[in-house]
């Protein structure tokens, strides 16, 4: 606030100390006006002081909040793809060893079914051949005694194999039966 400027001295009719106290008494009232609106200005300034920091305070509180919310939603989100993908592994997993099992299987029987095959088409080849073989000597005259031996022994050997071969083939037969047609682990 401005001082006013004195008025010039005019002379009064009471003298000159009546304007000059007058002139106090301005002054006073200026001054005391003056103390009463610094004392309202240093209250309102310490007010929008803690306004500040109260304000400040919150902003703080709000964004840790906020900071505190994210880290711990990222967290959730994160457990719960870990979950999930864990739980589609073991599917996956799960499905895979099926499918292992069901191929293993398949192939199992195909082998079980070839090998059968095979013995069977070379069992029957071989005693086939070992009786037309045996057939084909009783249909030869012998010349010698030694040739007569010769045919007994090689009739009496093929029997003998024909026989083995047909103990063989039961015992690979009851061995095929006793496999399981799914192995288990």
């Amino acid at each position: 606030m401005e001082i006013p400027n004195p008025a010039p001295e005019s002379p009064s009719p009471k003298g000159p100390d009546s304007s000059l106290e007058a002139r106090v008494d301005h002054l006073a009232s200026t001054l005391e006006q003056m103390s009463s609106d610094l004392g309202i200005l240093k209250t309102n300034l310490q007010k929008r002081k803690s306004e500040n920091a109260t304000l400040k305070i919150l902003l703080y509180i709000g964004l840790l909040v906020l900071l505190i919310g994210f880290i711990y939603s990222n967290y959730t989100i994160q457990n719960a793809q870990l979950n999930t993908l864990d739980s589609r592994l073991n599917q996956l997993q799960q499905q895979m060893t099926m499918e292992l099992r069901t191929v293993e299987q398949h192939f199992f029987g195909e082998f079980q079914e070839m090998q059968t095959r095979i013995e069977t088409m070379a069992g029957e080849g071989l005693q086939a051949t070992l009786k037309r073989m045996n057939d084909s000597l009783e249909q030869v005259q012998p010349e010698s005694e030694r040739m007569s031996q010769l045919i007994t022994q090689v009739q009496a050997d093929s029997e003998d194999l024909a026989k083995t071969y047909a103990e063989y083939r039961a015992e690979a037969l009851a061995r095929a039966k006793k496999i399981p047609a799914s192995p288990q682990k």
